[in-house]
């Protein structure tokens, strides 16, 4: 009893980002206020909204004095994000995305294993939910306790853990001034988890799926080609050359994340309807990276990625009808 008691005196920050969500926000904030830790503030950061959203969020700030709300005009989800971090008051602070939601225990659990090690950002593990359904995973419970700077690269928790800016609880005197990059617009959360987690002297994981990622088809990860992917190469491409720097040990993990997400815009591209005349010289320049170091990422493969990736890279027109039938017979 007493160690809530002194947990609760710690207050956190919650922000979400807010735009043109109204399908979404409620379940989302929903989930915030249903926290088994009470002690916390919501920063809604509502960037632009021309849908519902403003009503919905004014709403849910007259039945709770803990949620605030900043309007701004829209600047991308990096902008908001920064409003979040320039107004908050708490010890801690942590990020929800407005179509997502977190179960009771996140924020309790979180920073219970933040306070009880010590650690400058305390992680839990996710699951995805599609067409409102869970995917199933076997989370393990297992902690890991890591008093050092190089929990995220190369290990074996490997790109899930530094992916998102969010299911993780930071503490704010560790990463006072720390922002966003507003010049990006895809894969700056990726950017943020990274240097936090490079700046980290401790960080702490439990794997127990306490944060819910809703995937939406209309997203950048799960529609069709946006130029916002390229944003996703650019990001691992300064992770990898800051490691080839300053962590060589995380060199082979982040040679094989890029080509990963290479082959990812690579294929999105030769499935873009019409493809513009300036992306045609970045089409053939990744094809020519992919083709290159095909041979060391097919050694981390299994043997069905031995033969669909040069497939994919060498005969791309095939393979997305390939890809085409394949999913009309999963229905």
């Amino acid at each position: 009893m007493e160690v809530i008691f002194i947990l609760n005196k710690r207050t956190i920050s919650i922000i979400v980002p807010v735009y043109n969500v109204e399908k979404h926000l409620g379940n989302c904030l929903e989930s915030i206020l249903n926290q088994l830790y009470s002690n916390y503030e919501v920063i809604i950061v509502n960037d632009g909204s021309t849908d519902n959203s403003t009503k919905i969020c004014e709403e849910y700030a007259v039945r709770d004095t803990r949620i605030k709300i900043i309007n701004k005009n829209n600047g991308g989800v990096s902008s908001a994000r920064n409003a979040g971090l320039d107004n908050m008051v708490g010890d801690y602070f942590t990020f929800v995305d407005a179509d997502d939601t977190i179960e009771p225990e996140f924020l309790s659990t979180l920073i219970q294993n933040a306070e009880s090690n010590k650690a400058d950002i305390s992680i839990c593990n996710y699951r995805s939910i599609s067409n409102h359904l869970k995917e199933h995973y076997s989370a393990t419970g297992k902690r890991d306790i890591n008093a050092g700077k190089h929990f995220s690269f190369g290990d074996a928790y490997g790109e899930t853990i530094v992916v998102s800016a969010c299911r993780k609880l930071y503490k704010t005197k560790a990463f006072s001034g720390h922002r966003f990059d507003e010049s990006m617009h895809y894969a700056e959360d990726t950017l943020f988890s990274f240097y936090c987690l490079e700046k980290a002297e401790i960080v702490c994981y439990e794997d127990v799926f306490l944060y819910n990622y809703v995937l939406r088809s209309n997203s950048a990860m799960q529609g069709g080609f946006t130029p916002k992917m390229f944003g996703r190469i650019i990001a691992y491409q300064q992770m990898l050359e800051y490691c080839k720097e300053n962590h060589v040990e995380a060199v082979d993990w982040l040679e094989y994340c890029l080509y990963d997400r290479t082959h990812k815009v690579y294929i999105a591209l030769t499935n873009s309807e019409g493809m513009k005349k300036e992306y045609v010289e970045k089409y053939n320049e990744y094809k020519k990276y992919l083709v290159k170091n095909l041979k060391k990422y097919l050694r981390k493969k299994n043997w069905r990625g031995k033969i669909i990736i040069p497939f994919s890279i060498y005969f791309p027109v095939l393979f997305e009808k390939y890809e085409a039938v394949r999913k009309k017979r999963r229905g």
